[in-house]
């Protein structure tokens, strides 16, 4: 069984991984609270439960801390962005002593808190996510499928750059504290630019795989969260991950008092085929997935890099496929760094920190041992990007 503990860093994260490698047909138990000390990481166990889900045997059996007909504990869990998803990936759902739950009335406990991500003031949220606002799409349910804040009422079309500008000036004032409000109307343009950016990419490959087969279920969305990290816990906080400690290192406050270091977090993820493994069938022509055409890592790492390319897109038409790498100049250009997780492939890119600057490979590296990435890890299914850019850093 993959038991996943309240809190966990990234380096346990990647340990899940491994474990899911090397026994992919194991129950997944997740506890009704959890404790998110890594970056980015409730987005990371939203990645988990996909990959758990899509890697599982035909019927992947979820454990919560509920009884069967514990409605408060199971609302606990599913009023969760990682709740939610768990649920609708999993084909069947056991609470203590084996009691079975129901899947479809474990999802309408969450209703509470989809519908104050649907609708209501985003401090509605605050009830279920005290610093994170989440907007997740549930694609193969209808009331789940198009939140109003990332999506036009009643259609299919994502909202507009200025509409994701307010939504991050609002959720900026819902989540970050009153004495660091996001007040650079130009930082708030550029988290906003990369958001929607990110968001285009996966409500374009969340849904179906590389070749165009449809999901039956899948799912997406955009966290965005504040940070609140001592100075002496930045460096354990990217727990063993090189070039993240290194950019954490190098991190100075604006005002020599502060004790804590305060960053926007944004991720993106979906619940699709990965960067890699889409571009590899739609632009090289390559029939099979990564894994089944025996493709090497060196090979995965340069159809990433395609993607993040000025240019570099697998939609069809006249699109300028600028926007992963929109995202790169945003981070770039406000000093904080992304993480990429797809496929096989681990990756930074860290802003401003000296040895850390690649214009051969657009800048990102291994995001564990740094440099070009060598070996492989452990599968994850769809694509996760996080972004965190500092509020309170020194500009050089």
């Amino acid at each position: 069984m993959l038991n996943v503990e309240k809190s966990f860093s990234l380096g346990d994260f990647e340990t899940y991984l491994d474990s899911l490698w090397a026994d992919p047909r194991q129950e997944l138990r997740l506890p009704n609270a959890l404790k998110a000390d890594a970056v980015g990481g409730q987005a990371s166990l939203l990645q988990l439960v996909v990959t758990w889900a899509r890697r599982a045997s035909d019927d992947p059996l979820l454990r919560i801390y509920a009884d069967g007909n514990d409605e408060v504990s199971i609302g606990h869990f599913s009023r969760t962005a990682v709740g939610l998803v768990a649920l609708n990936f999993a084909r069947a759902i056991r609470g203590y002593g084996d009691a079975a739950i129901e899947r479809s009335k474990a999802m309408e406990t969450a209703l509470p808190f989809v519908e104050a991500m649907h609708f209501g003031h985003l401090k509605d949220l605050r009830t279920f996510a005290r610093t994170t606002i989440p907007l997740i799409c549930i694609d193969n349910a209808k009331r789940l499928a198009r939140p109003n804040r990332l999506y036009s009422p009643n259609s299919d079309q994502v909202r507009s750059r200025r509409d994701f500008a307010d939504l991050l000036n609002a959720a900026g004032h819902a989540i970050l504290p009153r004495s660091r409000p996001i007040s650079d109307p130009r930082l708030i343009n550029a988290a906003a630019s990369l958001v929607y950016e990110a968001f285009l990419n996966t409500h374009e490959h969340a849904q179906a795989d590389a070749a165009g087969n449809v999901y039956r279920r899948s799912a997406r969305g955009v966290l965005i969260g504040s940070r609140y990290i001592k100075r002496d816990q930045l460096v354990p906080s990217a727990s063993g991950h090189r070039p993240i400690e290194d950019y954490f290192q190098a991190w100075r406050p604006d005002h020599p008092d502060a004790q804590h270091a305060q960053f926007v977090e944004m991720s993106i993820f979906d619940s699709g085929a990965g960067l890699a493994q889409t571009w590899l069938q739609k632009k090289a022509g390559v029939p099979a997935g990564i894994l089944e055409g025996h493709i090497s890592v060196d090979d995965e790492f340069e159809a990433v890099l395609a993607c993040f390319r000025k240019g570099g897109t697998t939609k069809g038409g006249e699109t300028s496929g600028n926007g992963l790498f929109r995202i790169m100049r945003v981070v770039s250009e406000n000093g904080g760094f992304i993480r990429v997780r797809s496929g096989r492939l681990s990756l930074v890119h860290v802003a401003g920190v000296p040895g850390h600057q690649s214009e051969t490979d657009e800048g990102l590296e291994d995001s564990i041992a740094g440099g070009r990435p060598n070996q492989a890890r452990a599968w994850a299914d769809g694509t996760l990007i996080t972004v965190m850019l500092p509020l309170n850093r020194e500009h050089n």
